[in-house]
């Protein structure tokens, strides 16, 4: 869930990751680019970037210690 002033309270339903309790979501620019970095970084892409209409575009990624955090985007 999350709270944006101006924009009031959101969320997601991720039901394809059952073994995650909670997600963060990074809110940056563009998804494709960021998890690029990250895979140039040392981190692990889960998937390709999903376009969700009139929401935004997600992507998730493992970071070296095997954490899982969303991206959101325009």
């Amino acid at each position: 869930m999350a709270f944006v002033v101006g924009c009031g309270i959101g969320g997601v339903v991720q039901l394809q990751a059952r073994g995650l309790s909670a997600v963060a979501y990074l809110s940056i620019a563009d998804v494709a680019s960021t998890l690029r970095a990250i895979e140039a970084a040392g981190g692990a892409r889960q998937g390709d970037p999903m376009a969700m209409p009139g929401t935004g575009t997600f992507g998730y990624f493992t970071d070296p210690s095997s954490t899982t955090i969303g991206l959101i985007g325009p």
